[in-house]
């Protein structure tokens, strides 16, 4: 079987009861995984002069569920449906507009697909490393993506260490 290396254009439906849905992408690809965390972490410089860097968890779940969103047909107050705009900064405002509970049923979704994502990625680094030793995923090399502490199959992800506090 031929490997595709290439990020899946399969989308995804969710289907949020009353006929309302979303359609979702299956994955994100490289650049996209590289916009999202280009989003989500800032760096810059303190008052005195030492190097800061800041998370926004806020940033992050809004462009994850903005870079997902393929279509839905979700209304708002006056019943007719919220275009879906393709500039990516207004999508992740209306996104920001979601009642708490409907950005949550999407988020739980994203998530499900990024673990399932994970899972296949984590298989298929393996298959390659079983069939040549050399390849990312084998032993210690560098690519290496180690197995979940907690046994639930999605690669380890590997963080920065803190500076030390002084």
């Amino acid at each position: 079987m031929k490997r595709n290396f290439f990020a899946s254009e399969e989308t995804v439906p969710l289907d949020l009861g009353e006929g309302y849905y979303v359609e979702l992408k299956r994955e994100l690809d490289y650049g996209e995984e590289g916009e999202l965390a280009g989003a989500s972490i800032r760096a810059g410089i303190n008052p005195d002069g030492s190097a800061k860097m800041e998370y926004s968890l806020r940033d992050q779940r809004l462009l994850t569920i903005a870079l997902y969103l393929v279509d839905w047909n979700l209304t708002g107050g006056s019943g007719k449906v919220i275009p879906l705009p393709d500039d990516l900064a207004r999508r992740a405002e209306i996104v920001g507009s979601l009642s708490p509970k409907s950005a949550l049923q999407i988020a739980a979704k994203i998530d499900e697909l990024r673990a399932d994502n994970g899972d296949a990625a984590a298989i298929a680094l393996e298959e390659d490393a079983a069939a040549d030793p050399t390849a990312p995923g084998a032993g210690s090399a560098p690519g290496t993506l180690l197995p979940s502490p907690n046994g639930s199959g999605a690669p380890t992800v590997m963080s920065w260490p803190r500076p030390s506090e002084s």
